[in-house]
């Protein structure tokens, strides 16, 4: 059943939490396609190693669809903003827009928020997280926006997106609760 392959997954995933990584390295170093490329990238954006993200995502947009294929232009800026190079997410996501507004969705919009406040470009952060925090599904948005807020001197404002998680949490079924976990604790660390 669905449930036992995932059970399944789960222990296999705890006991050799590398195993994953490795094949699929081991399938970039075999295969070579744009897809076992994008594949690693994904999975070295959430092992933290930006870099390699990077060279990846660059290597698989050689390809015949080149830098217009929306998926990896999502994950080469995704990884651009998560090593801190702003100025370069920036410009990847004006150009994921213009390549694809449909993949330009409320996960890369809150992703160019972050990539203008990496940038000190308080204004327009501001201006991108208003329109995407009432979009965005979860509380991350309006965590990370309190954050920002909070950094550039609007404590009013922070404080009633901090209250707003909480109040949001308080009263929701256990599994949203659960995956909210650590915007709802950025929320309660920050509250005065």
């Amino acid at each position: 059943s669905h449930g036992m392959r995932r059970f399944r997954g789960s222990v296999a995933q705890a006991a050799d939490p590398g195993r994953g990584y490795r094949e699929k390295k081991r399938q970039v170093e075999l295969v070579g396609s744009v897809d076992a490329k994008r594949a690693l990238a994904e999975e070295s954006v959430k092992r933290g190693f930006f870099a390699e993200a990077i060279e990846l995502y660059q290597s698989a947009m050689q390809g015949p669809l080149g830098e217009n294929d929306p998926t990896l232009l999502k994950g080469l800026a995704r990884a651009k903003m998560l090593s801190g190079d702003g100025a370069q997410a920036e410009s990847l996501f004006l150009k994921l827009r213009q390549v694809d507004a449909a993949a330009f969705d409320a996960d890369a919009e809150l992703d160019y928020a972050r990539a203008l406040a990496l940038q000190s470009k308080n204004d327009e952060a501001v201006a991108q997280f208003e329109k995407v925090v009432s979009r965005y599904p979860g509380e991350e948005a309006r965590a990370r926006f309190g954050l920002l807020l909070e950094s550039i001197g609007q404590q009013a404002r922070a404080q009633a997106l901090f209250q707003e998680i909480i109040k949001s949490v308080k009263g929701a079924p256990s599994y949203y609760r659960s995956r909210q976990r650590e915007w709802l604790s950025i929320a309660k660390s920050h509250l005065k």
